[in-house]
């Protein structure tokens, strides 16, 4: 009896990982297994700076379950986010599913597809458990960014095609996205989940102090902005200080003869002050707004299953017999 298969769309599965992807073959053939019995159309990206040998090695193992699979080899060096980013640049999918090695075990592909069928245009999982750092830490980066940041949100993410092609035109942005886009988008589901940590404490208090870093450098021009208003309109006030002290002045009165000089003095440096200070908030703004962030890291090699393998009959080529 033949499946009923999903024919709409063509799933995309990206799996980055940023520590190798020994003792992943498990998990990633049961990835392999689920699209294979659920869509039509699909496709897995394997991602990571992985030796050539051990790519070649993981490709043909799940070909021979799902042959529609790639292997993205990126230079050494490169972390998780701009391995991500890879990713999300050479799938051709309509529902992605970008999500880490480690998480593989906890997660949930019939939920998660079904959430992006049920018109979700973005899927998130968030922990369950919440430490007492978890919690600590989104008060903190909240406090510091003024903007309502979660951290504990995992690094597994679902999205359409349009969310992605808006993603990728901010890839600078890709980072935090995961933390903000509870407002940016409308149309989204949160599923809890029960995954543990696998950092220790201290180097998630220094990821987080990371994060804090990047939400801050993402709204530093529009806050440098507002500093330049806030001086700008303290040397507007000098100035209109300084015009009123001259006007006495020039008209001799006997009110000016006490604090004029000292008034006077206080409003010029005061405006000089102020004035400098929001052309140098403008302009660092506008820098930041020219600034482009550095390039990816490299593809240093692309590895798929029809390159290694000329039996037709492993890439689900029917024949009439």
């Amino acid at each position: 009896m033949a499946q009923n298969l999903n024919s709409s769309v063509l799933a995309s599965v990206i799996v980055v990982a940023s520590d190798g992807f020994s003792g992943g073959k498990e998990e990633l053939s049961r990835v392999a297994r689920f699209l294979k019995s659920r869509y039509s159309f699909y496709e897995i990206l394997l991602v990571g700076s992985d030796r050539s040998d051990i790519a070649v090695g993981l490709v043909e193992d799940l070909a021979r379950i799902a042959p529609q699979v790639r292997f993205l080899q990126i230079e050494d060096g490169a972390d998780f986010d701009a391995m991500s980013l890879h990713g999300y640049s050479e799938c051709i999918g309509d529902e992605i599913l970008l999500v880490p090695l480690d998480e593989l075990p906890y997660l949930n592909f019939v939920e998660l597809f079904s959430a992006l069928e049920n018109n979700a245009d973005l899927v998130r999982l968030r922990r369950r458990v919440v430490g007492l750092i978890e919690r600590v830490s989104s008060k903190l980066v909240s406090f510091l960014t003024g903007l309502s940041v979660d951290t504990r949100f995992c690094r597994t993410i679902g999205l359409k095609r349009q969310i992605l092609s808006e993603l990728l035109g901010q890839p600078h942005q890709l980072r935090i996205f995961r933390f903000v886009a509870n407002k940016m988008i409308a149309r989204q589901r949160v599923i809890v989940v029960d995954i543990p940590f696998t950092r220790t404490g201290l180097r998630l208090m220094f990821r987080r102090i990371d994060l804090a870093v990047q939400l801050l450098g993402t709204s530093a021009a529009r806050i440098l902005r507002i500093i330049s208003s806030v001086c700008a309109a303290f040397a507007v006030g000098a100035f209109v200080v300084i015009t009123y002290v001259a006007m006495i002045l020039l008209l001799k009165t006997e009110v000016a003869e006490g604090w004029s000089s000292s008034t006077i003095l206080i409003a010029v440096l005061m405006f000089l002050q102020s004035s400098s200070s929001a052309a140098v908030c403008l302009g660092l703004s506008t820098l930041l707004d020219l600034y482009r962030p550095p390039q990816k890291h490299q593809l240093i090699n692309e590895i798929t299953a029809s390159e290694l393998f000329s039996n037709v009959d492993l890439l689900n080529v029917q024949h009439n017999h």
